[in-house]
């Protein structure tokens, strides 16, 4: 009885072993290339999904390829600009198996070789020797050219590097390697450590530069504010002596004719003015206590106010004798 269960058993393994051997699954981003004693046919290349059936190993082998675009790693390379400026450059290239027939050809060597990560790794290969032989093109362009935030020359540098790969010289072309490479982009770009420590440098004297400039400015237009404000009280000073000389000249030619006027009388106009002092003083409500003997308050003595009717009475009889 253990007998059979051995048998069945074997049996069931030869059979799971002869149907991995003769199947084979795809996706629809895959194709595969059936090769029959080491050959591939012209019908070789299988391009529709599902399950396939294929003869057992040895007889035919079948390589999938992943169609899907991939991607290269970043080549840093250092560049010399078209002005002499120095730069480090980072570049992708994506690609995809185009041809899996011709990159099966191409790149299948060996046992080993039929693995398809392999044959990507020796693909990359070639794409990155023929990337770097296309980046001459940079030398081509400055980089204010590249960097120039209204028009950047940056994705025409991207598309010569692209189409100097496709039309490389001294090499095959990449259809004969089956690829399809869809597009090379810069994507990071810096500066040698010297340069970078030159443009810190030149920045830091530009910025200094700028600050001299504006504090040049500053000081100019700060002189500028005091000439401006001298002159404006240079021309209202002049204004205020040219109208304090009118003033003083008004008040003299009144001051004239008044005097005149009391030079005729000048007992009466001392009168006036004391009368005139005790009005202005008496005009508000408070209380004065002074003595008369003050300027002004005398009028309140007998015999001054004695002395102004005396010299009243004189100034009649003195007018009348002139009348006779």
């Amino acid at each position: 009885m253990n007998k059979w269960v051995y048998v069945i058993i074997a049996g069931v393994l030869v059979v799971l072993f002869a149907a991995k051997s003769s199947t084979y699954q795809l996706s629809f981003t895959e194709r595969a290339v059936v090769a029959n004693f080491g050959k591939v046919s012209d019908s070789g290349v299988i391009e529709e999904p599902g399950l396939k059936f294929k003869a057992p190993a040895p007889f035919s082998s079948v390589t999938i390829y992943d169609t899907r675009v991939r991607q290269l790693n970043a080549v840093a390379e250092q560049f010399q600009l078209a002005d002499n400026r120095q730069i480090i450059a980072d570049v992708n290239v994506t690609w995809r198996v185009a041809d899996p027939r011709t990159f099966y050809r191409r790149f299948n060597a060996g046992v080993a070789g039929r693995d398809p990560e392999q044959q990507y790794e020796r693909a990359g290969e070639m794409l990155e020797g023929k990337l770097r032989s296309s980046l001459s093109a940079v030398s081509d362009y400055s980089l204010v050219d590249l960097f120039n935030p209204e028009q950047s020359k940056l994705p025409e540098l991207e598309q010569r590097i692209l189409d100097g790969i496709n039309t490389s010289s001294g090499d095959d072309p990449l259809t004969a390697y089956g690829v399809e490479v869809g597009s090379v982009y810069i994507t990071q770009v810096t500066l040698p450590e010297e340069v970078t420590r030159n443009v810190i440098q030149r920045m830091e004297a530009e910025r200094t530069r700028i600050a001299a400039d504006a504090r040049s400015e500053g000081r100019a237009s700060a002189e500028q504010i005091r000439k401006d404000a001298q002159a404006a009280a240079d021309r209202i000073l002049t204004f205020a002596n040219l109208r304090a000389s009118e003033i003083r000249t008004q008040g003299d030619k009144e001051a004239t004719e008044f005097l005149a006027i009391q030079a005729e009388d000048p007992v009466l106009a001392e009168f006036l003015k004391r009368v005139d002092f005790i009005a202005n003083g008496l005009s508000t409500n408070i209380t004065w206590i002074a003595d008369q003997g003050l300027m002004g308050w005398d009028m309140f003595n007998s015999e001054y106010l004695r002395e102004v009717m005396n010299h009243g009475e004189a100034n009649k009889s003195g007018s009348g004798e002139g009348a006779n």
